[in-house]
């Protein structure tokens, strides 16, 4: 005997015909699983039918998230992950499987995060897809959410999935380039047309960063708005994008809902949150670094069509205001900690080209325009080709106890079609 718990429903984003899926999880006392009803608009019928999703005696499987269903006609179908734990090692791990319209499972159950002794995987969320990326062969995106527990900090990851798998997988805070030390979790994902806004509670406060799909990766467009704080309750955080607006026209909003306990009762506040519709992430974050004298990480990121040929933006944050630094640029990664005395880390290797002097601004910030006609090598400038992945960072001055030294930002890599 069983019992059921943790439903959760999802429709079809075209409205064709009253099309659901409910997934739930059932508890037999030892383990749980979880099960899938697909129906067409009705509680019986010939498009009914309960599915098996995870089943085994031997995995205790968390509860199931679901995404709103993807395609038309016969080709409707839906995203549904969740944690599960190996009775007997305890190894923790995501998994996910999409759902078709006819109940059957388009593929066998992917890995998302892989088995683990180290850390506990929990609170699994599902976005909607975004539409489609002419340069990514026309994938739609998924995010799958998650937070890890290794210890008393709790850690948010990201993973991307199409059509065929789930890949990408990083922890927000390292490709933020934060502080790892305080507790990021709630994480929930908005799909937009283009863009997936990526909703958190950190310290009683709710940031969005805002991301884009590149290359079965993703790049950060927005980093860290602080969104509400600081009495936002933990575990009630949502979030939901608007994919397609009245008249088919595409909108890049997201909203979200939390419970703040700052009054003597608790309440629910909400926003509605624009994203930078107007800019494509050029690039993908990499390798993590050391704080500069600001107590921040320098953080460098892109923007653009990653098209060669074509300019990109290349922009700092979090720099210590008035010191100068330069650009780097190699086709290889690295990752030399203290590099040529600093109190950072290098990330790019092999032949590296440097160039754009500049001075920090009085915000810690600046932006350059990246010629990738003309990138900077040793030898001379270099078109950015089809198919090369061009991995940039910056190195800039810094003081540390009053003496003079230098630091990084982390590395961005992009790739151009």
């Amino acid at each position: 005997s069983y019992s059921c718990a943790a439903p959760v429903v999802a429709g079809d984003l075209y409205y064709q015909g009253f099309t659901f899926c409910i997934v739930y999880s059932r508890d037999y006392g030892a383990y749980r699983d979880n099960h899938a009803i697909v129906t067409g608009g009705s509680w019986t019928g010939s498009n009914t039918s309960d599915v098996a999703i995870a089943v085994s005696s031997a995995i205790d499987a968390g509860p199931p998230a679901i995404s709103r269903a993807t395609g038309m006609y016969a080709d409707i179908h839906w995203l549904m992950a969740w944690s599960e734990r190996e009775l007997g090692t305890g190894a923790s791990s995501v998994r996910s499987r999409r759902i078709s319209y006819s109940g059957s499972g388009l593929s066998n159950a992917g890995i998302v995060a892989p088995p683990t002794t180290s850390a506990l995987y929990f609170d699994v969320s599902v976005s909607d897809a975004t539409n489609s990326f002419p340069l990514d062969s026309y994938r739609t995106y998924h995010a799958i959410t998650y937070d890890d527990r290794p210890s008393n900090e709790s850690d948010a990851f990201v993973t991307l999935s199409n059509t065929s798998s789930a890949f990408g997988a990083a922890e927000l805070q390292v490709v933020e380039h934060v502080d790892r030390t305080a507790n990021q979790d709630n994480l929930v994902a908005a799909a937009t047309p283009g863009h997936l806004a990526l909703a958190y509670v950190e310290e009683g406060s709710v940031y969005v960063t805002t991301v884009e799909p590149t290359d079965d990766t993703f790049g950060i467009l927005e980093r860290r708005l602080l969104v509400a704080g600081p009495h936002v309750v933990s575990g009630s955080l949502v979030a939901l994008g608007l994919v397609e607006g009245f008249g088919g026209s595409s909108l890049g909003n997201s909203m979200l809902l939390w419970t703040d306990d700052s009054g003597g009762t608790t309440e629910i506040r909400g926003a509605v949150v624009s994203l930078p519709s107007e800019r494509y992430a050029g690039g993908e974050q990499y390798c993590y670094g050391e704080p500069n004298s600001t107590g921040e990480r320098g953080f460098l990121y892109a923007t653009g069509g990653r098209i060669p040929g074509f300019p990109h933006q290349l922009h700092l944050e979090s720099l210590p205001p008035g010191n100068f630094g330069y650009f780097l640029a190699s086709l290889a990664r690295g990752n030399l900690p203290g590099a040529g005395g600093s109190q950072g880390v290098l990330c790019v290797s092999g032949t590296v080209g440097r160039f754009g002097v500049f001075q920090v601004g009085p915000d810690g910030q600046f932006e350059r325009t990246l010629d990738t006609a003309a990138i900077p090598q040793p030898n001379g400038p270099v078109l950015g080709q089809s198919g090369q992945v061009w991995n940039f960072q910056c190195w800039h001055r810094d003081s540390a106890s009053g003496l003079p030294t230098s630091n990084f930002t982390n590395g961005t890599s992009i790739q151009f079609r």
